[in-house]
């Protein structure tokens, strides 16, 4: 998995974070409207904690701070991350949340243990998080403690055609050119791994497939109910250059690919993948968009 402390925290990676992680804000009111719901259901807003795990620098959680504001509501939301270069950044635009509103950040690795007491709060949600955890099921155990009998947990997953192509995933027939031309592009990549002798060994929870997360939280006592809002709503059409694409290669973040990369084979292959863009003539500034969605899975706490 990425080493969150020379990735996350390298200024030039969470400078590009907002571009590549981009999502319109339709998408994110959606989101956020789906968590107040949640908090609501399960006791007064006014008395809700809420946390992000892997809030990043706070492109949920700073639309899920507004709409909670919006209701009148004094909840108190909290921003998890391990990046103190993300946080800090979310903690500056936290100072112009709406008067009264309670909101803070708290660094801490959701694998090691979290500083909050069993059953405290009402609503934990954590989106595009899981699989760069190599101790996942640790951090959903702690979650889980966490969030109170009927309280909500809302696993949040992107879905989207470039993941699908990257990951593994089954493709589709009906790529654009360059759909395809990327198709292409990342099967030099796998081409490349192979030839060094460090071949891709996906992480068990991905980034578009959360399945074996799902399962594990029902283990721990949750049953899955069905999101109260229009899933049509979160689809969008997703940005990606192929600068920025290689720029994930050559710094590691963001990704898992390559993560566990040996340093001198990973920089001969983003060396490789410069090279093939540039041979190909492609305008690696160029952007090009594919189909993007978040799927949320919502489940609720039946047992302690």
């Amino acid at each position: 998995m990425p080493v969150y402390e020379s990735v996350f925290e390298d200024p030039e990676a969470v400078d590009r974070y907002d571009r590549l992680r981009i999502i319109p804000r339709t998408v994110l009111l959606g989101i956020a409207n789906l968590v107040v719901s949640l908090g609501v259901k399960h006791e007064h807003l006014h008395e809700a904690l809420i946390l992000d795990a892997g809030a990043g620098r706070g492109r949920l959680f700073l639309p899920i701070i507004h709409q909670v504001a919006a209701g009148g509501s004094n909840a108190h939301l909290i921003a998890l991350d391990l990046s103190r270069t993300m946080l800090s950044t979310l903690q500056r635009d936290l100072r112009e949340i709406p008067s009264g509103c309670q909101a803070a950040c708290v660094q801490v690795d959701l694998q090691r243990g979290l500083p909050f007491r069993d059953g405290s709060a009402s609503v934990v949600f954590t989106a595009a998080t899981l699989h760069i955890l190599r101790d996942w099921r640790r951090a959903l155990e702690d979650l889980a403690r966490i969030l109170a009998r009927g309280g909500y947990f809302l696993i949040i997953c992107e879905n989207n055609q470039f993941m699908h192509q990257t990951e593994g995933f089954e493709r589709d027939r009906d790529f654009s050119h360059l759909a395809d031309t990327l198709r292409q592009f990342m099967l030099f990549y796998h081409e490349q791994r192979e030839a060094h002798g460090e071949p891709y060994v996906p992480s068990e929870v991905r980034y578009s497939d959360i399945t074996l997360a799902i399962a594990y939280v029902k283990e721990l006592g949750f049953v899955e109910v069905n999101p109260s809002v229009d899933l049509t709503m979160l689809r969008w059409q997703k940005p990606h250059t192929y600068d920025e694409i290689l720029h994930c290669f050559r710094q590691r973040q963001m990704t898992t690919w390559g993560s566990e990369l040996r340093e001198e084979t990973r920089q001969r292959i983003a060396d490789a993948l410069d090279n093939w863009v540039h041979e190909r003539g492609i305008d690696r500034y160029e952007t090009f968009h594919l189909p993007a969605a978040l799927i949320p899975h919502i489940l609720r706490k039946e047992r302690s």
